[in-house]
């Protein structure tokens, strides 16, 4: 386990606060806004500040419809997210859990009981249109500029762990590698397939790499993000054939 701390929370301590208000909430279900609220409840588990066992009771809202079809009903949930500028996602987040919560009680049969949602966003522009309990929210920004910053920072975070925008599952391999190999044997990998594939089948782009820089405590250490695009989103035909999800493949090197 990564027990260093990042810099972004030694930069935003309040963050500690925010972590003590989620455990103090007792134990009902969060819905954590995707994507960056899951991936910073991870940074404080991965920090200290949360125990680990909290990602039991958590859920995005991508899984709203499932976490209904399970027949139990709950009436209280705290509503996490990373950051609320304007707070449009934030109360069509809210909306839909409403909504969810009295279909699921109404196919119960029984009266819809009230639903209480606990609003602990972990930072706030002043002037947004979601009424939260300033003593849930410890970290308000005066303008959007210092939420951006909060929000850069936190990628940051992200990736001293991993990418977070990933929603499938990944491989981890421990060992030292070379930027250049990589380079060599992905571009190696991709020619092989585009002369040696069917007919039908789509050329495949050779892949292409971002590099982003970690920031901790006291050092640094750079990201390397590999991309490789079976079939681009802007290259599919309308009225074509479904789609699998497996559209990329994705290799990620974290080299100090």
């Amino acid at each position: 386990m990564i027990t260093e701390e990042s810099r972004f929370v030694a930069k935003y301590p309040k963050l500690k606060i925010w972590a003590d208000l989620i455990n103090s909430m007792g134990e009902a279900y969060t819905l954590s806004i995707a994507r960056k609220c899951p991936r910073i409840l991870e940074v404080l588990i991965r920090e200290g500040l949360l125990d680990k066992s909290y990602l039991n009771q958590v859920f995005s809202e991508h899984a709203l419809p499932f976490h209904f079809s399970t027949g139990k009903s709950h009436h209280t949930y705290k509503l996490c997210d990373d950051s609320i500028i304007f707070g449009s996602t934030y109360r069509k987040i809210e909306r839909l859990l409403n909504t969810f919560h009295g279909i699921s009680q109404r196919l119960d049969g029984g009266d819809i009981a009230p639903l209480e949602v606990i609003k602990l966003p972990a930072s706030v522009v002043k002037g947004s249109s979601v009424k939260i309990n300033p003593e849930h929210t410890p970290l308000v920004f005066e303008n959007e500029d210092d939420s951006f910053s909060f929000v850069n920072r936190e990628m940051s975070a992200f990736l001293r762990g991993g990418p977070y925008d990933i929603e499938f599952p990944l491989v981890t391999v421990e060992g030292k590698f070379e930027v250049q190999e990589i380079d060599k044997l992905l571009n190696e990998i991709v020619q092989t397939y585009n002369a040696e594939k069917p007919e039908t089948s789509p050329e495949i782009e050779l892949p292409y790499k971002i590099v982003h820089p970690v920031l901790l405590k006291d050092k640094s250490i750079q990201n390397y993000v590999w991309t490789i695009v079976f079939e681009a989103i802007n290259k599919r035909e309308v009225r074509g054939p479904l789609h699998p999800e497996f559209s990329k493949i994705r290799f990620f090197l974290n080299k100090s």
